[in-house]
């Protein structure tokens, strides 16, 4: 590579864009830890020992009578697009959890978006095993 293109070489990778790159002789582990620091800084959202992703049954609706202010909606807007981020590039097992969150703004959705936020926190050493 160096001696096609003008570059350096820094080593083994260990971090790209936010990511944290974990190897080792079988496997590559990336994982979001500054992603997850934000869920705890910008949203109040812990560590509680979550161990589910979404309520058994629930249906997340939009309701009229239950908007949010425009500061909430665009928290919330931030909020759901740091979980997209986040569930493409190391939690694709709350695909449908974090797509659900897609479908409107109420105090019902916020909660189930700080409910993943909180899975994801309680599961820190979950991450893309490639």
């Amino acid at each position: 590579m160096k001696q096609c293109f003008d570059c350096d070489d820094l080593g083994a990778l260990t971090e790209y864009v936010g990511c944290r790159v974990d190897r080792n002789k079988n496997s590559i582990k990336i994982a979001k830890p500054v992603l997850l620091q934000s869920f705890e800084d910008e949203f109040g959202c812990t560590d509680n020992n979550v161990k589910i992703l979404a309520e058994s049954g629930s249906v997340l609706v939009q309701n009229e009578q239950d908007s949010l202010s425009e500061g909430e909606q665009f928290k919330y807007s931030s909020g759901v697009g740091k979980l997209l981020h986040m569930m493409q590039w190391s939690r694709q097992e709350s695909y449908n959890a974090v797509c659900e969150l897609s479908s409107g703004t109420s105090p019902a959705h916020i909660k189930a978006m700080k409910q993943v936020m909180e899975y994801w926190l309680s599961t820190k050493e979950i991450g893309l095993v490639l």
